[in-house]
């Protein structure tokens, strides 16, 4: 991934405006919205995060476990999600 030193996201989505228009649509109806509690996403971006509170995934169970395996997943080991996740998550 590449790095640009001391530049926020927003800087660096403003260099491209289809990049900036996607994340502000992503951000708009996924991230600060939707149908998933906002304390399960926020607990989700502190474990991307790596806040200490939130990256040992095995003091987590129910819902939360597995909103973090599958964040896990998806941001770092796509094999993991799996149908099996994928019920443990909308049961």
């Amino acid at each position: 991934m590449a790095r640009f030193p001391g530049r926020t996201g927003d800087e660096i989505r403003a260099l491209q405006p289809a990049a900036r228009d996607a994340w502000a649509e992503i951000e708009g109806s996924v991230l600060r919205s939707g149908l998933v509690d906002q304390t399960l996403k926020e607990l989700c971006f502190r474990f991307l995060a790596n806040d200490p509170a939130a990256r040992e995934i095995e003091r987590f169970a129910g819902r939360e476990r597995a909103a973090l395996e599958w964040t896990n997943a998806i941001a770092f080991d796509s094999d993991k999600a799996d149908d099996a996740l994928w019920q443990r998550l909308h049961s």
